[in-house]
């Protein structure tokens, strides 16, 4: 059998036999949690071996499908039950080749496809791990429907408005990803996906980057890290680890510094915010909908100098990520 036509049933059987029994025990859970909460969407959720109510008879031909393209293709975890799927299929223009679009709920992580061409496959959906505190999950699931690229699709096969759909599409989603983490924390079963350690000296020096993130650790940057002290209205007592910063004629500096106690942010002309870092959750991290600011702790904004390149703004979105996480242990 190939990825293409596996079954929900096939796939758990390929799994070690305490994660079989881990999926097989959220199986429920989802589907219910799922279910309570898709009020208006309902014909957008599909389920393993779904016989419960749909409008279509083969609803979970079209779940296994969903997992086999956005899951099996590349997984995130070394281990992973298929356990929700909220979207629709597309068809390509010559081969009428169907592909599903929208948002896969595993055991371990979410994966969204949002990328689609009439011409062609589509290309690796994008994975996210879940994360380990149950409290950010909202914000979690907010940014990943918030940022899907094709609210229109959503919105015309639900017959209602993109804001509106997508409103409702969190809603069940968000009862799932909770129903998960619940779980995982009965029962210890989430798995740590560790991204590669970045080395910021090594992250500078090969982007170029040397005038607009500073390092403590660099005698050279003391000059303009002071500045970015002053004007952040940094303590004497504390440290900049890293300042992600812009010095412009009029205004003085302005972006984001990171200490050993706290995060602060500061947008041009502007008074600094200071978050304190017992009080930040790195896993929160990201940009903005417009890629203007990053957002932490849900829509709390952190400013920080536009002309990096958008090819090296992931990377630096995980390296302030593990910053963060180091500074917190």
């Amino acid at each position: 059998m190939s990825q293409t036509d596996i079954s929900w049933a096939a796939h758990l059987s390929t799994l070690s036999a305490h994660h079989r029994k881990h999926g097989e025990a959220l199986k429920p859970l989802v589907a219910q949690a799922a279910m309570h909460h898709a009020a208006g969407v309902s014909d957008f959720i599909f389920l393993p071996e779904q016989n419960g109510p749909s409008q279509f008879e083969d609803a979970a031909q079209i779940f296994d499908a969903a997992f086999a393209q956005m899951l099996l293709r590349k997984p995130l975890a070394t281990e992973e039950t298929p356990l929700l799927f909220v979207g629709y299929h597309v068809a390509t223009r010559f081969t009428g080749s169907r592909f599903a679009q929208g948002f896969l709920l595993s055991d371990q992580a979410v994966y969204v496809q949002d990328d689609f061409s009439v011409l062609s496959d589509a290309p690796l959906p994008q994975a996210h791990a879940l994360p380990h505190n149950a409290e950010t999950a909202p914000a979690f699931v907010e940014r990943l429907v918030q940022r899907f690229k094709d609210k229109a699709m959503f919105a015309k096969l639900g017959g209602t408005s993109p804001e509106q759909v997508l409103e409702q599409i969190t809603v069940p989603l968000l009862a799932a990803v909770q129903a998960v983490l619940g779980y995982h924390r009965l029962n210890g079963s989430l798995q740590v996906a560790a991204s590669e350690p970045i080395s910021p000296t090594q992250f500078v020096a090969t982007h170029g980057l040397g005038n607009t993130l500073l390092l403590g650790s660099d005698a050279s940057a003391s000059k303009k890290l002071a500045k970015v002290a002053g004007k952040f209205q940094i303590p004497a007592g504390e440290t900049i680890t890293l300042a992600l910063a812009d010095f412009p004629f009029l205004g003085g500096a302005w972006g984001t510094a990171l200490t050993a106690q706290a995060l602060y942010t500061r947008d041009l002309m502007e008074n600094p915010l200071r978050l304190p870092l017992a009080d930040v959750e790195p896993g929160t991290l990201r940009y903005s909908d417009d890629g203007k600011e990053m957002r932490v702790n849900g829509n709390t904004p952190l400013f920080f100098p536009n002309h990096i390149k958008a090819g090296v703004r992931d990377e630096l979105l995980e390296l302030l990520r593990q910053q963060l996480a180091l500074l917190r242990r």
